[in-house]
């Protein structure tokens, strides 16, 4: 009597990448692997889009490193784009045009500024040079501070004032401005924190203040004399878990309902205004975060993509770099409920990289999606509609399966095939890849394949309706093995892919004898 197949399925794969679980523990919902791909809103794993050249733009003269990249919407007109790169000042329209006019900006790759709207002004700060502001037409201009300091490394504005922290009188201080004048400081108007401030977050009606172990919040009190309330909301001691505030406040960013998600040394947190934080970089523990350069953490940085319900971090990844040139994507869309802890947890996925090419220094939402500045004069857009090349170059994009035993790690099994259904987008090819966890027990017959043997390749369709379908194609499978598991892989331009998820077919061999007592 024949033993029917029997079938284990992966996918939808709404828990994203799981580095922090070896491969046999992850559920069939999760992936071990996800490099340049990402999650769709059904969970199905496609391509991440390419990179162009913003507008086309080539290179600036000298090919200076951007430190500030970002869209100023003036009150009553049109969004103008911005940017700082070298020690000039750029607005783009059909190009980009020099704005800097006589304020000086000194040149140097950590020299980043963060920058608000306030009233009708934008203004930027960089720690190293004084405020600066701009109406959105002409030139820049410096911010007049009253002499009170001279520079600044963090901006915020809330309750109609300017804020800026982190001076290079006191690095603990935080000055605010009179209110509806963002030029005129009291000789009195500050606030002290007792740590070097990392960020300064308005929130519905307090504003944050981040240091480097602790986070607080000014309230208003409705006193003229004293006009805010100073709390202390998160603790101050590394020995505890729970701290905050954030390393980097160009990586901090606000979701929906105030929700402020930020890098710490050991992994991304977020705070929702409570007296902890919690951690929500688990996935990325063990097998990602360790491979961070932490001296260089405090020059990451992140936007938010709302569109996508996306949180975009740029990280140092590997040993030496200096520079940001992964990014990681938090998904706000896809959440899971954690087997281990019954916690429910955002998704990840990436990293997107592409060797040196892909590192940057600076980022912003502009014309709704994502653009950064790179260290050589281009300001990149990150997601331009219908490419799948880096500046017209092909980029590498695969994801792993789990290699869960679907009848335990004593029974071994005979792989068959898998059946894998994907969207017909186009003529794509995909490398399909299987490995096989554990020793095979017929070595006469088996094929073990540690290290991701490849199988089999298979073209994918294309719709002659144009329009997009699921469809499926079988794969041949190898090996007797309690594990398997599958790597998609495609490294062709401009080939997009989708894949809902695999279905793979076994059927049982037995299970493993035990070896007797005293036996070697």
């Amino acid at each position: 009597m024949a033993i029917a197949a029997e079938t284990i399925k992966y996918g939808p794969w709404n828990q994203g990448v799981r580095y922090d679980l070896p491969p046999e523990d992850i559920t069939p919902d999760g992936l071990r692997k996800m490099e340049n791909t990402r999650l769709n809103a059904a969970a199905a794993v496609e391509r991440r889009l390419g990179t162009a050249s913003y507008s086309s733009e080539s290179a600036l003269s000298g090919s200076p490193t951007w430190t500030a990249v970002g869209e100023f919407q003036i009150p009553g007109g049109a969004a103008k784009v911005f940017g700082i790169a070298g020690d000039k000042f750029y607005e783009h329209s059909t190009d980009w045009t020099d704005r800097t006019g006589s304020v000086t900006i000194t040149a140097a790759d950590d020299n980043t500024f963060e920058w608000v709207r306030s009233f009708d002004k934008l203004i930027l700060t960089n720690g190293v040079n004084g405020p600066i502001k701009w109406t959105g037409s002409g030139n820049i201009s410096a911010l007049d501070v009253d002499s009170r300091f001279t520079t600044a490394a963090h901006v915020g504005y809330w309750d109609n004032r300017v804020w800026l922290g982190n001076t290079n009188a006191n690095s603990d201080r935080l000055w605010y401005s009179d209110a509806g004048d963002p030029e005129t400081w009291g000789s009195t108007a500050f606030y002290n924190f007792g740590a070097p401030i990392t960020a300064i977050v308005p929130m519905q009606n307090a504003l944050s203040i981040h240091t480097e172990d602790a986070i607080y919040t000014l309230i208003p009190t409705g006193n003229t004399t004293i006009p805010y309330q100073q709390q202390q909301r998160t603790s101050s001691d590394p020995r505890n878990p729970q701290r905050g505030g954030t390393i980097s406040g160009r990586a901090l960013v606000v979701l929906p309902g105030n929700v402020q998600v930020f890098p710490l040394e050991d992994g991304v947190y977020m705070w929702a205004g409570g007296d902890t934080i919690d951690k929500v970089s688990y996935a990325l523990d063990e097998g990602y975060w360790d491979n961070l350069v932490a001296s260089r953490l405090s020059q990451s940085f992140a936007i938010y993509w709302a569109t996508e319900d996306e949180v975009w971090f740029w990280f140092p990844y590997g040993t030496g770099q200096t520079k940001s040139n992964d990014i990681m994507v938090l998904s706000t869309k896809h959440r899971y409920q954690d087997a281990s802890t019954g916690e429910v947890r955002m998704a990840w996925y990436g990293p997107y990289r592409n060797g040196t090419s892909f590192e940057r220094n600076c980022a912003a939402i502009i014309n709704n999606k994502p653009h950064a500045g790179d260290y050589d004069g281009i300001v990149f857009d990150h997601a331009p509609a219908n490419t799948f090349n880096d500046a017209s170059s092909a980029y590498d994009a695969n994801f792993m399966t789990s290699a869960l035993a679907p009848l335990g790690a004593d029974v071994d099994l005979r792989w068959l095939y898998a059946k894998t259904y994907f969207d017909a987008l186009g003529s794509y090819t995909m490398t399909v890849e299987q490995e096989s966890q554990g020793v095979g027990v017929h070595s006469g017959t088996l094929q073990t394949i540690t290290g991701g043997g490849a199988l089999d390749s298979f073209v994918l369709d294309t719709d002659a309706l144009g329009t997009v379908r699921m469809v499926s194609k079988d794969t041949d499978l190898r090996g007797y093995d309690p594990h398997s598991s599958l790597t998609f892989v495609n490294n062709n331009a401009n080939e997009p892919f989708r894949i809902r998820r695999t279905h793979l077919q076994f059927k049982v061999i037995g299970r493993h004898r035990k070896q007797k007592a005293g036996v070697t």
